[in-house]
């Protein structure tokens, strides 16, 4: 489940609008462009090395995303969720 759908799923069941939560999470919002920012410009100078270890990149973000996914679910699955 993509973190986007489990939002709205959250946010219908609990019916919180959409503005009280991005109301919320205006500060978080506002810091992630300046964030994507700092990080592109180090990376650009490097584009060339960032594209030939494109294929590991992936494996390790794959890897990544399927141990954090499975360590949530094995949390809330020991704790009776």
């Amino acid at each position: 489940m993509t973190p986007i759908a489990l939002l709205i799923a959250v946010l219908i069941k609990t019916k919180t609008p959409y503005s009280t939560y991005f109301n919320g999470a205006q500060f978080v919002h506002f810091l992630l462009g300046p964030a994507t920012v700092a990080l592109a410009i180090p990376l650009y100078p490097h584009w060339d090395r960032v594209r030939s270890l494109a294929l590991p990149l992936a494996l390790g973000l794959v890897a990544g995303s399927l141990s954090a996914v499975l360590s949530a679910v094995g949390v809330a699955w020991l704790l009776g969720g």
